[in-house]
């Protein structure tokens, strides 16, 4: 049965929700076409670049292979024809031929994305679990001329939640009585925190006037404070619009910075031969033994991998499909892109992947993985200790 397309902004939920519903599709012998469009310059470059990356890729392609590419081409290009919302500035699309189960999933974002087209046998998740990851969801707490407000951000999207006119007294806390206050404000200042704590596992931000920020901090349930992940000053005369992007900027630097702990992490237990491989094949060890804690992937490694082949172990940047690895020949499943693969797996098995800009991890093969405790002799085996015996002809 055909997965029909949604032409709905995405939003961080829905989007985790996608990601999981892609990564538990299983490989058949109709590949999937994966593409990643930049929407920012309309859909006519959109339709350019499909077309120019199909014309590279259609003498690679033959038979049967050949009609299942254009099958599911036409079904991108049907997706590409319906209109997408106002905000939308970037879209992934997943389509599959009439060979295998016809699938088509578009997804319009809010976030721009860098133009990619893959042709494989799983759908290329990758982009979008780094996408995911950055476009991260959470509570805003704006506080601005005395008033405070509760914004839902997801995908780049405020979504009004609350707001409580002169929500803030200069004579003392958020919500403590002052003269002139009525019982509706008292009200209002309850619904404020019920709709906090309502976002179970929302991650909490306070943006706005700096000399407010303390006081709204100090105000917020004891309950809340594990969740809070930073207090951000927005000069007075910054429209919201503005605001949100400042906030969203501050929070992908410390996501990024985040992401470069797992990475240093990484490399100091891999050096003192601890709980981390290196490499797609120990990586994909460690992934199809549930041993893997977090799977990290160096920028851009997605585009510069190319693929390996199962047989022999050498890497291409040749296609892989249908391709024959150039040096034991052999086609098809035995030629596997690491990232693909590997991303998938590690969300099937809920495991975190990280995306980071490092030359540490790009010199280490540009993929690797922390494992949980006490398993890395299950995952690559280690020569026992050496004796005066080992040294003899």
């Amino acid at each position: 049965m055909q997965q029909e397309t949604s032409h709905c902004l995405a939003l961080a939920s829905d989007l985790d929700q996608k990601i999981s519903q892609l990564a538990s599709l299983e490989p058949s012998d109709a590949p999937f076409l994966s593409c990643y469009l930049d929407a920012r310059r309309g859909a006519a470059a959109c339709r350019q670049y499909l077309a120019r990356e199909a014309r590279l890729l259609r003498p690679t392609l033959a038979g049967v292979t050949r009609l299942d590419f254009e099958s599911a081409f036409d079904r991108v290009n049907t997706a590409l024809r319906h209109p997408w919302p106002a905000e939308t500035r970037g879209v992934a699309i997943f389509a599959r031929g009439l060979a295998g189960e016809a699938h088509l999933d578009a997804i319009p974002l809010a976030v721009p994305l860098a133009n990619r087209m893959s042709w494989y046998r799983i759908p290329d998740i990758a982009p979008l679990v780094a996408t995911a990851a950055a476009e991260q969801r959470f509570a805003l707490v704006m506080v601005r001329g005395g008033a405070l407000q509760v914004l839902g951000i997801e995908g780049g999207k405020p979504v009004p939640r609350v707001w409580a006119a002169q929500g803030l007294s200069r004579a003392g806390r958020p919500g403590q009585a002052v003269q002139g206050q009525t019982p509706l404000f008292d009200l209002t200042m309850q619904n404020v925190r019920r709709v906090l704590l309502a976002e179970h596992s929302t991650p909490v931000v306070i943006a706005g006037d700096a000399d407010a920020l303390e006081r709204v901090a100090r105000w917020l349930p004891r309950r809340l404070l594990p969740r809070l992940l930073n207090t951000i000053p927005i000069p007075p005369d910054m429209g919201e619009r503005q605001a949100i992007d400042r906030v969203r900027g501050r929070l992908q630097d410390s996501q990024r910075i985040d992401a470069m702990g797992v990475v240093a992490r990484f490399v100091r237990a891999l050096r003192v031969r601890g709980q981390a491989v290196a490499g797609p094949m120990a990586v994909r060890e460690a992934l199809h033994g549930q041993r893997a804690q977090a799977l990290v992937i160096a920028d851009g490694h997605c585009a510069e991998q190319g693929w390996v082949c199962d047989a022999c172990g050498v890497n291409s940047q040749t296609t892989p499909t249908p391709a024959c690895c150039p040096e034991c020949g052999r086609p098809g499943p035995s030629a596997w892109d690491p990232v693909i693969e590997l991303t998938r797996l590690a969300i099937r098995q809920g495991a975190r992947v990280v995306f980071a800009d490092s030359d540490e991890l790009r010199y280490l093969g540009g993929i690797g993985c922390l494992l949980t405790q006490h398993a890395e002799h299950q995952v690559m085996s280690e020569p026992g200790t050496r004796t005066a015996l080992d040294l003899v002809a």
